[in-house]
């Protein structure tokens, strides 16, 4: 599998500042990319990785930009996360989410899980955390664009 960082209109974004960090085993997946196309034409700035291990390099360096982490549920486990920990991958984004739960530094930053299918145990950590936890199948690209400006706005 290729390692892959993807910026999308780092560089062109009209609000610079308002960086996403999207954290995805698949970054150019043609289902989700109506999703980040409409975030970008929100005026935000898509940055993402598809290696749950080079989440903390983006975030060291755009940690004062990014508004926001969206998660995906269901990733490879990479390096750093066991097989075991992360349920064969069905719950790598549960780990890398309550990895940066537990950084103080990232506290701030709201998260927002956005999953295929319903997960009681990512669900439940969510719901203790408040965390928005939602449901790819269940939205509009532009009503998720939405949500995601709301949840930036009022952090």
């Amino acid at each position: 599998m290729n390692e892959k960082i993807t910026v999308t209109s780092l560089e062109t974004g009209i609000l610079k500042n308002n960086i996403i960090l999207r954290i995805d085993d698949d970054i150019e997946n043609s289902t989700l990319r109506p999703y980040v196309d409409e975030l970008n034409e929100q005026w935000f700035t898509i940055i993402g990785a598809n290696n749950p291990d080079k989440v903390e390099a983006l975030i060291e360096k755009y940690q004062k930009q990014i508004k926001l982490i969206i998660i995906d549920d269901v990733m490879p486990t990479w390096e750093n996360i066991s097989y075991g920990e992360s349920r064969w991958g069905m719950q790598t984004g549960l780990v890398v989410l309550k990895n940066l739960m537990e950084n103080l530094t990232l506290g701030h930053i709201p998260k927002i899980m956005f999953v295929w299918w319903d997960n009681e145990n990512i669900k439940e950590y969510c719901e203790k955390n408040t965390v928005p936890y939602r449901k790819k199948i269940n939205y509009l690209t532009d009503a998720f664009a939405t949500d995601i400006k709301n949840i930036i706005l009022n952090q």
